[in-house]
């Protein structure tokens, strides 16, 4: 069973919420709140979770009100709109991105778990980059792809928010909590993300930079804590849900 939902079933049997499950799918709970499958929860609103999944409709929101690395956008020229592509070929993209030095970043920018993000150091591999974005033939195809200044990070960092809160703060690749010092410089930007994108439940994550600066990378609607409770326990993941639990129940009888 997925961890995430071993944890929300010690949640609700905390708090005497009756659930059950979806026929066929262990990975799932139903409530009169809601349905859980996997990572997927009924905390937000449908929009939250594509926007989420859009980083530069993220990016244009949080323009100006966090700190992020300096992105760009591009369509696929030859995508399924090319009258509202700016630039006609992958080689004009290039040129319009000279203003981004390299090393840099190419991504996709529906994509997920790293895929299809590269770190670019020449033009060559820049093109190699987009052109793999843009490939029709490739199932991970995106029809935009974003031009992002690189910044060499010290470590990654995430913050759990719950009932539209930060919660906590850890380390992305280590799993460790991190000190309230560095909670709080990454809860203020979090709670700015959060209030933009209206996120009730999710996770916003971040880089620190080799300077010691905090850049806003991605906001995920349906973050999957498995690596967090592997190496922690469940107690933090149970209070997240607790507090989001707690928070629909309130909303449900105003």
């Amino acid at each position: 069973m997925h961890l995430n939902i071993q944890a929300l079933h010690r949640a609700l049997d905390e708090a005497n919420i009756a659930h059950g499950a979806i026929p066929g799918f262990e990975d799932s709970v139903a409530t009169d709140q809601g349905a859980f499958l996997y990572a997927a929860t009924p905390f937000n609103a449908e929009s939250v979770a594509a926007l989420c999944h859009d980083k530069a409709a993220t990016h244009a929101l949080l323009e100006g009100a966090v700190s992020m690395p300096r992105t760009a956008a591009f369509l696929d020229p030859e995508g399924p709109r090319p009258e509202l592509a700016v630039q006609k070929s992958v080689e004009d993209i290039v040129r319009a991105s000279a203003s981004f030095a390299y090393p840099r970043m190419v991504k996709m920018n529906r994509g997920e778990r790293a895929k299809n993000v590269y770190f670019v150091e020449s033009d060559e591999e820049c093109r190699n980059a987009l052109r793999t974005i843009f490939d029709k033939r490739s199932a991970d195809y995106d029809f935009m792809a974003l031009m992002q200044e690189y910044i060499e990070p010290e470590r990654e960092l995430r913050v759990a928010i719950s009932a539209g809160k930060p919660i906590f703060a850890y380390d992305r690749r280590t799993f460790k909590v991190v000190d309230e010092a560095t909670a709080a410089q990454l809860f203020e930007p979090a709670v700015e993300a959060g209030r933009i994108l209206r996120i009730s439940w999710g996770a916003v994550d971040f880089i620190e930079s080799k300077s010691g600066g905090f850049y806003f990378i991605e906001a995920n609607s349906r973050p999957s804590y498995e690596g967090f409770i592997r190496a922690n326990g469940d107690d933090r993941i149970c209070d997240l849900f607790r507090r989001a639990l707690a928070d629909i129940a309130q909303k449900s009888a105003r």
